[in-house]
């Protein structure tokens, strides 16, 4: 996982964890904006991150499905960041665990699976 994007991570865990739950909104809609420029979907690319998402979708990075529903990651940071609305918890430990999800899927499922293989391949 590039280290901004694990700096962010360990970030927007102490703030949950700390109670401070509109700077956690924040930093997950962050960190969603993350992994799409680090997927090379930059503001070149698609200027908002609802177009970013939706490009993450036409790339085949996820389903067209999931990039929809993950479009909720913008509502809740953009109502936390503009209207300085509170997140109810429950939502950010939801959003929390399909971010956590998204990191593994994106940045240790691959290496874990090149572990295994390596390890079988090696007896």
């Amino acid at each position: 996982m590039p280290l901004k994007l694990g700096i962010t991570y360990q970030e927007v865990v102490e703030s949950f964890n700390a109670g401070l739950v509109t700077l956690c909104a924040i930093g997950l809609r962050a960190l969603l904006e993350g992994i799409c420029v680090d997927r090379g979907i930059t503001d070149e690319v698609a200027w908002g991150l609802g177009e970013k998402i939706d490009k993450l979708g036409a790339c085949g990075y996820v389903s067209s499905q999931l990039a929809t529903n993950l479009k909720s990651f913008k509502f809740i940071g953009d109502s936390a960041a503009h209207r300085l609305e509170v997140p109810e918890p429950e939502d950010l430990k939801l959003a929390l665990e399909v971010i956590e999800e998204l990191l593994t899927f994106f940045y240790s499922l691959d290496w874990k699976a090149q572990c295994l293989l390596e390890r079988i391949q090696e007896r």
